[in-house]
């Protein structure tokens, strides 16, 4: 119930700050980042000057997708090249499953105003064919290997480039010791809520939170030209904080709507030379896939 009248007021107003309002040629999206892990990983990474901070226009992945790609910025959009690791854009853009939607609201009068994937210049989602079976995730290498190889064939005006780290499952220590996860990486909030402790959940998301600066977002940077280049995020998470546990559709609370603003730039040093590519058909199911991240 909460959902559905929260989507029938959000739906028709702006609450946060649309993307396509900044200045950006690429837009790096990293999947529930929060602020203070990204301030706390930032002296590690030199393309990160400062962190500065905007209000979400969502607090979940669909509803981010919803208002960001709102048709009120229709010649942005005509001009975008969108690759993501994120199931929501198949659910959202294509199958028009709204947040009330997904969460099988009792009652709501939305009205959403959302570009079809004919408005965009190129849509392409990695998740369908590209996903680590192990670990549930696109991984930040691969998809960069995508975004360099479309950004230098394709010369979009822009280019966004949604990354699922740091979203749960956390597998960044997992994949890197070639283990399984454990319960508090695959589902932090159930283990928070069964008397878990915060700091291992938020040192796995700043795990998680540095290898894709690491694996995906400094290599790209190092493969593309672009002149400016925006790091931020569709939402972050809650811990426990508020009582806030991961992030639902109409939250307003501050560990899901303020999400990290960085401006960097890219430079191609030919390091990078491409090898992924789609195959002709995909057969990934998306709810498989969205269950898998936890949103089923």
């Amino acid at each position: 119930m909460y959902v559905g009248i929260s989507m029938s007021v959000l739906s028709r107003v702006d609450f946060g700050t649309n993307v396509y309002t900044r200045d950006w040629d690429v837009l790096i999206v990293l999947d529930t980042a929060r602020v203070d892990a990204m301030e706390e990983v930032a002296p590690e990474f030199d393309f990160i000057e400062s962190v500065d901070s905007i209000r979400s226009v969502g607090s979940t992945s669909s509803e981010w997708i919803a208002k960001t790609f709102d048709t009120r910025y229709q010649n942005d959009i005509a001009n975008t090249a969108l690759l993501s690791a994120n199931p929501h854009v198949q659910h959202t853009l294509y199958d028009r499953q709204f947040p009330e939607d997904d969460k099988d609201a009792y009652f709501s009068l939305t009205s959403w105003d959302t570009a079809f994937p004919e408005d965009f210049q190129y849509i392409e989602q990695p998740w369908q064919y590209a996903t680590n079976e192990q670990y549930d995730h696109v991984l930040p290498e691969d998809l960069t290997d995508r975004a360099v190889s479309l950004y230098r064939e394709q010369e979009p005006d822009r280019m966004v480039v949604h990354y699922m780290q740091p979203h749960r499952p956390h597998i960044a220590n997992a994949y890197e010791e070639g283990r399984d996860l454990t319960d508090a990486e695959r589902d932090p909030f159930t283990y928070l809520k069964n008397g878990g402790d915060r700091d291992t959940v938020f040192t796995n998301h700043v795990s998680d939170l540095e290898f894709v600066l690491r694996t995906g977002v400094e290599p790209l940077l190092r493969n593309i030209d672009a002149e400016t280049v925006a790091i931020t995020a569709d939402h972050g998470d809650g811990f426990g904080e508020n009582w806030c546990y991961a992030h639902i559709a109409g939250d307003p609370r501050q560990q899901v709507r303020r999400v990290p603003w960085i401006e960097t730039e890219a430079i191609d040093h030919g390091e990078l030379d491409p090898e992924l590519n789609p195959p002709e058909t995909a057969e990934t199911s998306t709810e498989d896939r969205l269950e898998a991240l936890g949103y089923i």
